[in-house]
């Protein structure tokens, strides 16, 4: 049974892609918070685990932070970072879920 037959929908605004990457979470001041695996990706978003490491602080992410999928050397470089600021959509856990708050790369 299709779940659209049922009533339920899939409200994103953009299709999730599987990927498996490293990244890294930086606090606004662009300090690093903890390290994480991206699981999936979308235009608008992203979900994401953090490392078991990081466990105990990962109850202390904030809301808006910048996640990172570029080398620690390049991520105050405006050209070479991959980084989104986003925002915390919901957390079970270590999985986080975060919307990206601009369509450019932080700069």
């Amino acid at each position: 049974m299709r779940l659209a037959s049922i009533g339920w929908e899939n409200r994103r605004k953009s299709k999730r892609r599987a990927f498996v990457f490293p990244a890294t979470i930086y606090r606004l001041d662009r300090t690093i918070f903890c390290g994480c695996t991206i699981v999936d990706v979308s235009e608008t978003g992203a979900r994401f685990r953090i490392y078991r490491k990081y466990a105990e602080i990962a109850l202390d992410l904030p809301e808006r932070f910048y996640l990172s999928m570029t080398s620690r050397d390049d991520i105050l470089h405006k050209t070479l970072s991959v980084a989104r600021e986003c925002e915390l959509v919901w957390r079970r856990d270590r999985d986080v879920a975060v919307r990206f708050l601009h369509r450019t790369p932080a700069s």
